[in-house]
């Protein structure tokens, strides 16, 4: 077996569909993965203009899950991304969700996130708004991870948090001794506003409830989670934004884990490293683990998001709404030009093995099956495609 994420689905996921049932964006993410550059998603033949090669090239899938389609989209992304970020300080922030509610995630994943998504930036808005703590607007891009580095469910919300923002009268201003915001009284606030409203979907019956779970068990979970200490993480600055940028780029296509962490791949399961980059947490940064084929899909299909379900948001500064007072804020802050680039990867070309010229399209080659149904867990059609 090829020691890649693409193989261990095509492994995993024939022993998945038959013991358990999945939801439909499962099923149609594994389609899509498994067919992508392959004769069941057709393609183009690809010409030397001297006539010394040709070449058949299959179409990509496009899903935002394929391992294989992701760097054009991240790298398109980080262009715009790189353009918009202002060339001032950032913070990253992280609001992470206690496991006690967990469960709750799992079954109501798409309402939940987007009110973990509200919750966040109601609190960001709180604290930063308040004359006290800055008085001014920031730009804000917020990420979505649900995985934790074994792809166990994570829940929880990145932050790249401008340090500054326009105030009411449209000037800019800088966030004071380089202070964010207040941590401790972030956690109390964060916490009370997400229990609140997962109470208020509860007792609205808008929440599917875990299996032998009923609305006190759910009730009992929230007082359990106030009375515990959240965990929200506000990192040391950056003078840049680009890194964190990147991080949240990392995981905003292609799945939870990449292929370079696959250790080994067989018939009897995967290994993958989950170490940190340090010997931090009791954790060494070569720790491995070994899990079955059939729990290591189960695993990386559970972060599959829903058909439009938006992982990446923009806020403040950065939404698109307020492009005007982003570029009135770009004057203000005398931006240095020689700010950092990121480095990009060269763009593969394929040329002519022959005369190393590029080749043009040629004919049209048509998928296998035109009509090719997407898998449900009901009716799921066997999926035959090379490697």
């Amino acid at each position: 077996m090829r020691r890649d994420v693409r193989s261990v689905l095509r492994a995993g996921y024939p022993l998945l569909k038959l013991r358990q049932g999945m939801p439909r964006h499962h099923h149609r993410a594994a389609w899509a993965i498994l067919a992508c550059r392959t004769p069941a998603m057709g393609g183009r033949v690809e010409l030397c203009p001297n006539g010394h090669h040709d070449a058949v090239r299959f179409n990509s899938c496009r899903h935002r899950s394929c391992p294989r389609c992701a760097y054009r989209s991240v790298e398109s992304w980080l262009d715009a991304k790189e353009k918009m970020l202002l060339g001032v300080d950032h913070f990253h922030v992280i609001f992470t969700v206690p496991s006690e509610l967990r469960p709750l995630f799992e079954w109501n994943g798409r309402v939940l996130s987007d009110l973990l998504f509200e919750v966040v930036k109601a609190t960001i808005f709180e604290f930063l708004e308040d004359p006290k703590h800055l008085g001014a607007r920031p730009g804000i891009l917020a990420a979505l991870h649900t995985w934790s580095r074994t792809l166990v469910l994570h829940p929880h919300i990145h932050c790249l948090v401008s340090a500054g923002g326009v105030t009411p009268d449209g000037r800019w201003k800088p966030v004071k001794n380089g202070y964010l915001v207040p941590v401790e009284a972030v956690k109390v606030v964060y916490k009370g506003k997400l229990l609140d409203g997962i109470e208020k979907l509860l007792r609205g019956n808008r929440l599917r409830l875990p299996g032998g779970w009923n609305l006190g068990h759910a009730i009992g979970a929230l007082r359990a989670c106030a009375r515990k200490k959240w965990n929200v993480r506000v990192e040391d600055r950056y003078e840049h934004g680009l890194g964190v940028a990147t991080y949240l780029a990392r995981y905003m296509r292609g799945g939870p884990i990449k292929s370079s962490r696959l250790v080994a791949c067989d018939a009897d399961g995967v290994v993958f490293r989950y170490g940190r980059s340090g010997s931090d947490r009791g954790r060494s940064r070569n720790a491995t683990m070994r899990l079955p084929l059939e729990q290591f899909a189960r695993r990386w299909f559970r972060h599959v998001p829903e058909k439009g379900q938006r992982v990446i948001r923009s806020w403040g500064l950065y939404h698109h709404s307020h492009r005007e007072r982003l570029e009135a804020c770009r004057a203000q802050c005398d931006e240095d030009p020689r700010k950092k680039r990121r480095k990009r990867r060269p763009a593969l070309e394929r040329r002519c093995p022959v005369c190393r010229c590029l080749p043009v399209d040629g004919p049209m080659v048509p998928p296998d099956w035109p009509q090719a149904p997407i898998p449900t867990s009901h009716s799921p059609p066997a999926i035959e495609v090379s490697p």
